[in-house]
Formats: C-alpha cells, sequence, structure tokens
C-alpha cells in the first residue's frame, strides 16, 4: 500500500512510517507506528502539524511575494474547504454512489 500511495502523490517517503500514520483513521485499532505510539487517535497529531506547516509556509510565500495578508488567509481556507470536502466523501463513501 505505501508503494502505491508514493506512486499516486510522485513523491518517495524517507520515513515511511509517517506515510502510514498519515493513512490512519481514528480508531482503526493502529495503536503504535515504528517507534510512536499514536494510541486510538490515528493521524489527528500529524493531521495537526501538517496542518501549522501549511499555513507557515502559505505565510512565508506570501510574504516574499508581496502578497496582501488577506490572499494568504483566502489560500489557507480555500485548501482547508477543499480537504474538508475530500474528507467528508472519504468519510461517507461517496465513490460508490451515483
Amino acid at each position: 500500500m505505501i508503494t502505491a500511495v508514493e506512486k499516486i502523490v510522485g513523491y518517495e517517503f524517507i520515513n515511511k512510517d509517517l506515510l502510514w500514520e498519515a493513512l490512519q483513521a481514528a480508531g482503526n485499532g493502529v495503536f503504535v507506528i515504528g517507534d510512536r505510539h499514536i494510541g486510538t487517535t490515528g493521524n489527528k497529531s500529524l493531521a495537526l502539524l501538517g496542518d501549522k506547516v501549511l499555513a507557515m509556509s502559505i505565510a512565508q510565500d506570501s510574504y516574499v511575494s508581496g502578497q496582501t495578508p488577506g490572499k494568504a488567509k483566502l489560500l489557507y481556507r480555500s485548501i482547508n474547504q477543499a480537504n474538508e470536502t475530500i474528507r467528508v466523501y472519504h468519510e461517507f463513501d461517496c465513490s460508490h454512489r451515483q
């Protein structure tokens, strides 16, 4: 599964455990990945970190390119809304509905 996901995203992870953790839903029965104890929360902690890294990256790019803070916030909100839409789509398994 790891190799398949790497092919889909077009990136080979150095730390495969991070990718495996990112794929874990809360309550799925996986409690330890590598040397990290993730408990019952799945990828929630990693997702929180990723969210903050994304926000920092958008802020830095906006600052360097001279964009207004409003444009940076709009981009960040748009990405979060898209991610939420994808999450809901998968949570309700909309891929099988027509």
